[in-house]
């Protein structure tokens, strides 16, 4: 068994955490995008996964 094993949550925490306070300018520099493209999406993802974490 390998002494680390990584989980898609820590690998992904960056990115959940820019979903979970709604920061479309950190959310696009993980992503490569632009903010003004994830603007729309981001408060259905937002809200997908305060859901998901209750």
């Amino acid at each position: 068994m390998h002494a680390h094993q990584s989980t898609p949550e820590a690998d992904d925490s960056d990115f959940w955490n820019a979903v979970e306070t709604g920061d479309p300018e950190v959310l696009a520099r993980i992503l490569g995008s632009d903010a003004a493209t994830l603007t729309n999406a981001l408060p259905a993802l937002t809200r997908w996964r305060r859901e998901r974490h209750r």
